[in-house]
Parts: structure tokens; sequence; C-alpha cells
């Protein structure tokens, strides 16, 4: 979609497609819109960025996203990362699970979502709640997330998310630098994060040797009420007074539990 168009999606599965370049499942150009609700994004591959879904801005041109109620599951993407879905714009993402994505490519990240800010255009601000994020793997960074804010505008929050069970794995190839199984977070700007669990995720080369860190690495800005199993190369800045540090969520297993997608019981 592009040229300032505007697409509605509402009950509809997106599935088995490919893309040469971008957005396996669906490419928004900077300048589109899109709403997306109680739909299904499922086994969409792209050869660079954004498996199931690519949502960019260019030149101060940005678009309005909003997902609500949606599943991103077992897409793929090499190249630049973002298996699941691939964010360079403002987007809301609401009630909604990104489960087994992968990223092959060493030189791109999150294996279920990456929101990239490359410091060119307009400030970018991005929330996440109540989603669930788990399963996504990357022989890049960031497992389940991969977040790079170069402006000091950006604005991401991360509210009653939980991010388990993700998995950066190094391969052979070149030298492993960075990791961050559940959350890698560079640039300036760190994410917030609020009311969250992030816990259960690795980074480990082929011999299970930890590489990074397995829960996050970088600098995140917490506002309060969150656990993080496990802190080792993650600088946890702002509100902690309330979070909960090296214990266990004791989550279970993607289930149905009663919301609008599969979600992790305490």
């Amino acid at each position: 979609v592009s040229n300032a168009g505007t697409l509605t999606i509402t009950n509809s599965r997106i599935a088995d497609n490919l893309a040469s370049k971008l957005g396996g499942g669906i490419f928004i150009a900077a300048g589109a819109n899109l709403s997306i609700t109680d739909s299904v994004f499922d086994h969409n591959i792209a050869s660079d960025a954004g498996g199931g879904l690519y949502l960019e801005t260019q030149g101060g041109v940005t678009s309005t996203i909003t997902l609500n109620r949606i599943s991103v599951t077992n897409n793929t993407a090499s190249g630049s990362g973002g298996g699941g879905i691939f964010i360079s714009t403002s987007a809301d993402i609401t009630n909604s699970l990104i489960a087994n994505n992968s990223t092959s490519g060493f030189t791109g990240g999150g294996g279920g979502l990456k929101i990239y800010e490359d410091g060119s255009g307009d400030p970018i601000t991005v929330s996440v709640t109540n989603v669930t994020i788990s399963g996504n793997t990357t022989v890049g960074q960031g497992g389940g997330v991969d977040v790079s804010l170069q402006q000091a505008a950006d604005a991401v929050t991360f509210n009653n998310v939980t991010i388990a069970d993700n998995h950066r794995n190094v391969m052979p190839g070149p030298p492993a630098i960075y990791g961050g199984g559940g959350i890698f977070a560079s640039g300036p700007e760190p994410l917030d994060l609020q009311n969250s669990i992030l816990a259960g995720n690795t980074s480990q080369n082929g011999t299970g040797t930890l590489i990074g860190g397995p829960d996050c690495e970088g600098t995140i800005n917490s506002l309060d009420y969150n656990l993080i199993q496990d802190t080792t190369s993650c600088i946890i800045s702002g509100t902690t007074t309330h979070n909960k540090t090296g214990v266990s969520a004791n989550l279970g297993a993607l289930a149905n539990n009663g919301g609008s997608t599969l979600t992790m019981s305490l």
C-alpha cells in the first residue's frame, strides 16, 4: 500500500506469501495508513525484512498504523530482520500475539519484532500494549525484539507485555558481538517498559555458552512493576521500586486462556 492510500483489514488470514524483498504479508509505504483487527499473518516470507508486515517511514512522511487483536506467527525474514514485524513509523499494537517468527541474517535482528528509527526523519511513537512475544528466534540480535532509536524525541513504550521463550542463537560465521535473547536495545533513546514480563529467553552459541544478555541487552527505561528474570548485560534505568529481578516468571506455554489470542498464563 503506497501513495497515502488507506487499507482496513478485519477477520482475515494472510498466509503463505513470498516477497522478494520487503513485507512478506503486507508492505506499507511511507504515508499510507493501515488498520488491522482480528486477523492472522502466518507463514509469510520476506527475503530482506518484515516477514509478516513491513511498516515504513521515509523522509519525514509517516503513516498511521493500528494493529489490534492480530496474531503474527511463523513468518520469516532474512537480511534486515523483523521476522514477524518490521516497524520504522509510528504505530499502535494492542491485544496481539507475535510468536514463532525468525530471522536468518547476521546483520538483521528482531526475530519477532524490529523497531528501527535511523534519525533521518521525524521521531516515531510506538505503543505496544497487552501483547505476547514468544518463541521467536534470530541469529542477529534481539530474539524477541530489536529496538534502535536515534532521536531523543522517539518514544517506544511496552506496557503489559510478555516477552518470554525467545532465542538468539549464534551460528558459525561472523563473530558474535551482540545478544539480547528477549530484547536488544541500541541507540541514544531507550525504550520504556512497564507492567511487563521479560523472562526465560536465551542468547547462546552452538555449545550453549552465554553470548550477551539472555533476557535483555542495552538500556531499558523502567516505568515500574516489571519482572526481569536475568539482567546480565542490561542497564535498567528509571523507576524500579516495584520491579522483580532474578526470579522466574513460571509462565505456562502459549495456550488459549480466554483472550483474543494465545497467551502465557502465570
